[in-house]
């Protein structure tokens, strides 16, 4: 705002022009009536100069409250971009103090650089440490003396005790099933395990693998030996192809060495049967006519059946039966015209009829064991006929009279009286 002073010497026309300068030194008055904070209830110029002058103070002391949570600075450029510093609402009062010198501010989601800065019990993540690392928590000792759980070490130390142990320490000492003790200088040879006959050994990133050639036969596997000697094997189903062959395998036509221990070849065993059957001849005798040979290599052996006799072949049996027209120690058939001499019969029906129908007994007469076949029998005998005679049995039971029963005529008599 520009000084304006009219003298008394001014004409009014360069007071008037002063005058109305002040209008553009004031501003708009409407401004003032649409400010908002501290002069918000002032109406005209006089009393927002007022309104402000009495804050003035606090923001030149320590006890200015900014009466929003953030601050904005515009910057050295009047743009459309503002530097804003936010303020999380405080729970609590919280000081912050700005050291006494000049320097950046670090930001958390920035890549910023802090030069000479002490971090007191830090928790870093993923650090990345340019040019060097040092401090008393950094030890440089060739022979890791302090043997420290706390404290980091320097590339060369730790290179230089590596190498140092190797030199003296690492010598891989081993033996195999023979040679001896042998002894290896991890730092300068290479331990080689080499696969020996049927033996292939693999490595692959740190794992070395021995494993068993396709030339060696395994315990299940199914592979094809050759020239090779079994002593003594057992094998179950063994399939022999093409041939077989070696001391226990014998090929005699005669199989004259009659070993229990050694396989015949087919030939031999077919040359051997041919030349036996050939010479083998049946002797059959029977119980009447005269003995046949049969040739077994060019002739067959008949069993025939004859009168009442039946033959029949299955298989390698022949079966010999009897047919219908012979009676069986078990069976039930019906005599015709047979003569039997001195029989035992248990029970026996006679038919009734013609004298052809029943049975004729001769002069020996009817035989009965008894209950007990012992040596003592009844004989049923009929006195020599002089005529036809025929004895009548009554239908009831009762006990025959013999001449053992009485000793008269009269005592026969009277039993038979007795007996009705």
């Amino acid at each position: 705002m520009a000084d304006r002073v009219v003298a008394s010497t001014d004409t009014l026309n360069y007071f008037r022009h002063e005058f109305n300068g002040t209008a553009a030194d004031v501003g708009d008055i409407q401004s003032v009536l649409d400010a908002s904070s501290f002069i918000a209830s002032s109406t005209d110029v006089i009393e927002a100069i007022v309104a402000l002058n009495s804050e003035l103070p606090e923001i030149t002391t320590d006890a200015f409250v900014f009466p929003a949570s953030t601050m904005v600075w515009e910057g050295a450029t009047d743009d459309d971009f503002e530097m804003t510093l936010s303020f999380t609402d405080p729970t609590a009062d919280r000081t912050w103090t700005f050291p006494d010198g000049s320097g950046g501010v670090m930001l958390t989601d920035n890549a910023d650089t802090s030069t000479a800065k002490t971090l007191t019990t830090p928790t870093i993540t993923s650090p990345v440490l340019n040019t060097a690392v040092s401090g008393s928590a950094v030890l440089d000792e060739d022979n890791m003396a302090s043997d420290s759980a706390t404290k980091v070490a320097t590339q060369q130390s730790i290179k230089a005790y590596v190498d140092n142990t190797i030199d003296t320490d690492m010598d891989l000492v081993f033996a195999g099933d023979s040679g001896g003790n042998l002894q290896i200088t991890m730092d300068s040879e290479t331990f080689t395990i080499a696969g020996g006959t049927g033996i292939d050994t693999v490595g692959s990133n740190n794992t070395l693998t021995a494993a068993i050639s396709s030339a060696t036969a395994t315990l299940t596997g199914t592979q094809t030996l050759q020239s090779k000697t079994l002593t003594s094997p057992t094998m179950n189903s063994p399939v022999f192809n093409t041939g077989v062959s070696g001391t226990a395998v014998l090929d005699e036509d005669t199989l004259n060495s009659n070993s229990a221990t050694k396989a015949a070849t087919q030939q031999s065993i077919k040359a051997y049967i041919d030349s036996t059957v050939g010479t083998m001849d049946l002797d059959v005798a029977a119980d009447s006519g005269t003995n046949i040979d049969v040739d077994l290599s060019s002739e067959v052996f008949t069993v025939a059946g004859g009168t009442n006799v039946a033959s029949s072949v299955s298989g390698t049996t022949v079966t010999l039966t009897i047919d219908s027209g012979v009676a069986t120690l078990t069976g039930t058939e019906t005599f015709t015209n047979k003569t039997f001499t001195s029989p035992t019969i248990d029970t026996f029906t006679f038919s009734s009829g013609t004298s052809t129908s029943g049975m004729i007994v001769g002069g020996t007469g009817v035989v009965f064991e008894g209950a007990t076949a012992d040596a003592h029998e009844t004989t049923l005998t009929a006195a020599e006929p002089t005529q036809d005679n025929t004895i009548t049995i009554p239908d009831s039971s009762m006990t025959l009279l013999t001449t053992a029963t009485h000793t008269n005529q009269a005592t026969h008599i009277v039993r038979c009286i007795a007996l009705g």
